[in-house]
């Protein structure tokens, strides 16, 4: 049940994104571009387009301009549980199985997108494959639906590769 609940929601952003394009674009059916950041260790504080003084944040700023700006959000103190919970749209205690994992046959926003139409990137951070999984496929993006992906500590050896090429 929970699940249906955190698909609608998902589906009803994407709708709701879909709703505010212009009405040329909606005629030719065209869907919108979707880009999800999540950044680790940076707070609702540090950007201007939410009221900050202190720091600069033109680029991030204009996106926010011509996007959707979410101002309510949970989430844990440590990266691995945030990102597991945001890929599945459930609560921790729902998903959350072991440190650095995401349960496969997990529904994540890459199927929803996927699901939608869209073709799916994910960059950055993965970490979301038990160490001990490392080597077993069914553990890669590709399998939580994404179709390309730039990321680091997906694969054994990556943990301390972060820079590399």
């Amino acid at each position: 049940m929970n699940r249906i609940y955190s698909l609608l929601s998902a589906l009803a952003l994407l709708a709701l994104i879909s709703c505010n394009q212009s009405p040329e674009k909606n005629s030719q059916k065209e869907q919108p571009n979707i880009i999800l950041i999540m950044a680790d260790d940076m707070g609702y504080e540090t950007l201007q387009c939410y009221g900050s003084a202190e720091y600069q944040t033109p680029n991030l700023d204009r996106l926010a301009e011509t996007g959707m700006q979410f101002t309510n959000a949970y989430s844990t103190p440590l990266c691995t549980p945030s990102r597991v919970k945001i890929m599945t749209g459930q609560y921790n205690f729902r998903n959350y199985f072991r440190f650095g994992s995401l349960r496969t046959g997990e529904y994540t926003f890459g199927h929803l997108a996927k699901d939608a139409g869209y073709s799916t990137l994910v960059a950055g951070k993965w970490q979301l494959a038990d160490r001990s999984y490392y080597k077993d496929p069914k553990y890669d993006p590709y399998h939580f639906g994404f179709d390309e992906y730039c990321l680091w500590q997906v694969y054994p050896g990556d943990y301390w590769r972060r820079y590399k090429n």
